[in-house]
């Protein structure tokens, strides 16, 4: 979800991913990941991890897939708190 992203979605489509989200995932505000709120089968039961750790450029980021794409989690966590999509590079 970068910059270009906010600008392709209403308010209301916002939100309603923001739903979605928190019906698919929790987040653990201890340990900053998601897990998983239902099993997805076998391999993926309800209180899994989601996501991988991925090299880009040198650095590592833990990303999550959510609504078809590879999302950075550190802009769906923002996303789940605020209720809006972050605009430009988020300080973490």
């Amino acid at each position: 979800m970068d910059e270009k992203m906010t600008q392709k979605f209403t308010a209301e489509e916002v939100r309603e991913k923001a739903g979605r989200l928190r019906e698919k995932y929790f987040l653990d505000h201890l340990d900053g990941h998601f897990y998983r709120r239902k099993s997805v089968d076998w391999r993926f039961p309800a209180g899994s991890r989601v996501g991988y750790q991925s090299k880009i450029k040198g650095r590592e980021y833990w990303v999550v897939k959510f609504d078809g794409r590879n999302v950075d989690a550190h802009r769906l966590v923002w996303l789940y708190v605020y209720d809006r999509l972050p605009v430009g590079q988020l300080d973490h």
